[in-house]
């Protein structure tokens, strides 16, 4: 067996000092170069991701969305504004911004999504309903009924395109041309309960009492807590001289302690009372000219007061 020995050569101390300096040296570099790449590294990402948020409308529309219901309506409109610079032809941005515009009154301003819209979906018929809406606010009645009829002529069955013809006709005191689409949205949507309202409103108007008495009963057995339906049937009332069941509905009303009655409320529930009394009173007068007792005619008047 041979035996090697090894010999352990002795290096001057300065000499392995020096060589632990440049091996520490060597990895303080390495290290640096790591941390820089790491570093690069992640900025890079940070910009990706951030690119790749800019480049994502879906949420960029969510955040616009989140901030219109959070009440920040000048947000809201900031983050549409910067998502449809970026994506002109963005459906959901155009619809969501025509309307919150048109909810704030801007009804000009909608006009220049909605013709955009119809670029995009020139066969959709809800959307010139939405676009005539707009016309109506601006008083632009002849452009309001074209994008109407047009809504209607794409789909007759249209719920939307029915009641805003038969609105339009109605407001335009056309109420000739406005109970066929009525009807027709109630054929082809039964559950279309606004469509007796507007049917009982356009009877009222006509003096057809009867006729619009029972379109609005139908109504409110569908909608039996809206106050303007009942507001309708009180004016129906007095058009037939019912004032006695016209008390009776806002008696009724009373009970419900978070109804808030409106001005036309307290007109139409003072017009039954004092059409009430005067057909008292003349029945009063006409007795008092057939009896000679003015005891009898002065017990008659603290009756009908004290009635009230």
């Amino acid at each position: 067996v041979r035996v090697f020995k090894v010999q352990i050569c002795k290096f001057p101390r300065q000499l392995f000092f020096g060589q632990i300096l440049l091996v520490y040296y060597c990895q303080m570099m390495h290290f640096r170069k790591i941390l820089n790449i790491v570093f690069i590294s992640g900025l890079w990402t940070a910009s990706l991701a951030t690119n790749l948020l800019a480049q994502n409308p879906a949420r960029m529309y969510e955040e616009a969305i989140e901030a219109f219901n959070a009440q920040n309506t000048e947000q809201g409109f900031a983050k549409l504004d910067v998502l449809l610079q970026k994506y002109p032809e963005y459906e959901d941005a155009l619809y969501a911004r025509s309307y919150y515009l048109v909810e704030q009154g801007y009804f000009r301003e909608a006009l220049g999504d909605y013709h955009r819209l119809l670029a995009l979906r020139p066969e959709e018929a809800d959307l010139f309903v939405y676009r005539g809406q707009a016309y109506m606010a601006l008083a632009l009645p002849a452009e309001a009924e074209q994008d109407f009829l047009y809504a209607w002529q794409l789909d007759s069955t249209s719920l939307e395109a029915n009641l805003a013809l038969g609105t339009f006709y109605l407001w335009m005191e056309l109420y000739a041309d406005a109970p066929v689409y009525f009807e027709n949205a109630l054929r082809h949507h039964p559950q279309a309960h606004e469509a007796n309202y507007y049917l009982a409103l356009l009877y009222f108007l006509e003096e057809k009492h009867e006729a619009a008495f029972a379109k609005i009963n139908q109504y409110l057995i569908a909608i039996p807590e809206d106050l303007e339906g009942h507001r309708l049937k009180v004016r129906i009332l007095l058009g037939q001289r019912r004032f006695l069941s016209a008390l009776d509905v806002y008696k009724n009303l009373e009970k419900i302690d978070t109804l808030q009655f409106a001005e036309d409320d307290f007109l139409y529930w003072g017009q039954a009372y004092y059409f009430l009394k005067m057909g008292r009173c003349s029945v009063l007068s006409r007795v008092a000219r057939k009896t000679s007792s003015s005891r009898t005619v002065v017990l008659s008047w603290q009756n009908l007061f004290s009635a009230q």
